[in-house]
């Protein structure tokens, strides 16, 4: 583990020249473990995705390809939350992978409205896709979500235009809404139904 600790940002880099390029999509998410004992630094009780209340764990983000190979991890203290950890790979996909347009696909527990206000949407260049939660989509005014629903079957990002082939508007009309963005564009506000 030392050997590979030494070289991971290497190791990193070198996945990421080989399996990421502008304009790319970029998955992450994160997951949790449990430990038994007393002894990693990192330790922490916290938001327990094992089912093991009250046991020390560590939180662990994964940053993916679009085809979901791996690029990079990074491993956080147990009680790190998952929002908190983006702006490390925003930091890390951007200046480390130099990587200045990239879209970011996370879960709505990854990319939270605050998330997406403070950290993604000021930097041009970063684009997301999420998910609405069922208030926002409550929220969004009269045909919206068939404007953000058009937009994203022909949006500028081929693994988007595949969005009728995976049924993306049927779930939106259902409730299910998935929020693709593009800067300064109606999708980009869709993600979040509140502006």
């Amino acid at each position: 583990m030392d050997w590979l600790g030494q070289r991971q940002a290497r190791i990193e880099t070198a996945r990421a020249r080989r399996h990421l390029q502008a304009g790319t999509l970029v998955l992450y998410d994160v997951s949790s473990s449990y430990l038994e004992g007393r002894c990693c630094p990192l330790g922490r009780r916290g938001h327990s995705r094992d089912g093991k209340k009250g046991k020390l764990q560590i939180v662990y983000g994964l940053l993916c390809n679009a085809e979901g190979c791996p690029v990079a991890v990074e491993v956080y203290a147990g009680n790190t939350g998952d929002p908190a950890t983006h702006a490390d790979q925003i930091r890390k996909v951007r200046t480390r992978f130099g990587l200045e347009r990239v879209v970011f696909v996370g879960d709505r527990g990854m990319l939270t409205s605050a998330r997406i206000n403070e950290e993604l949407r000021p930097v041009e260049g970063l684009d997301w896709v999420s998910a609405l939660r069922s208030n926002e989509i409550a929220r969004a005014p009269a045909g919206r979500l068939g404007t953000f629903t058009s937009a994203l079957s022909g949006s500028f990002h081929p693994a988007l235009t595949m969005g009728k082939h995976f049924g993306w508007e049927s779930r939106t009309a259902a409730g299910c809404a998935t929020g693709a963005t593009r800067n300064g564009s109606t999708p980009r506000r869709a993600s979040t139904a509140s502006t």
